[in-house]
């Protein structure tokens, strides 16, 4: 049984390595269209098992290979901006400040290894293009983007904002409230680079590191 299988993933491979081998690549577009992009989306989306992580690599490799390291870089930007501007943010929105923090809290840790994998991915062209371009690195461009167009974006500071506010008024009028979600938020800014004191209000920092 076990041979059979490892005839059939040895063929698919070589099937794999000829149809790249064969191409021509004068352009990114088809391998982009047909397997990179559909495959980093459901990364994004947080189907993590669905993408096929070998041919993904081969592909980005190949691309890369045939320098088209700055097209794939381009694409892959504009793909994770779109994500965040048209998928994420409208998650965040109208939400209640408790349902606010633990949401962008489930967002951030689910994006994070999202650009974990994408990282894997496209290691090839960390270490070729990236390097060569003094670029930032895959992940680190995917946390850029997160800090600039959600953490920054002026809608999600109000929310987050009047979150912290609504939850430090709910305690000193007595409530217990679970800090966890606000100390893995503190985490969170700082993994993104974020000064504190230049996000939220002196009082607001002041009750969050109580």
């Amino acid at each position: 049984m076990g041979s059979t299988e490892d005839t059939d993933n040895n063929e698919r491979k070589m099937r794999i390595r000829q149809f790249f081998n064969a191409m021509e690549i004068q352009s990114i577009d088809p391998l982009w269209s047909n397997s990179l992009k559909p495959g980093i989306e459901k990364l994004l989306s947080g189907f993590y098992n669905e993408p096929n992580f070998d041919e993904l690599y081969r592909a980005a490799y190949t691309v890369v290979l045939h320098r088209h390291g700055q097209k794939l870089y381009e694409n892959t930007r504009e793909l994770i901006l779109e994500h965040l501007v048209e998928k994420v943010r409208p998650k965040l929105a109208g939400l209640s400040s408790t349902e606010f923090l633990v949401t962008l809290k489930q967002t951030w840790d689910s994006y994070e290894k999202s650009m974990d994998m994408i990282r894997c991915i496209l290691m090839y062209m960390d270490r070729v293009y990236v390097l060569e371009q003094k670029l930032e690195p895959v992940y680190d461009l995917g946390l850029t983007l997160f800090r600039e167009n959600i953490i920054l974006f002026s809608t999600t500071r109000e929310y987050f904002n009047n979150a912290l506010r609504e939850m430090m008024t709910r305690e000193q009028h007595g409530e217990i409230l679970d800090r966890t979600t606000i100390n893995d938020i503190s985490l969170m800014l700082t993994k993104l680079n974020i000064n504190k004191a230049d996000f939220y209000n002196e009082d607001l920092q002041t009750w969050c590191l109580q």
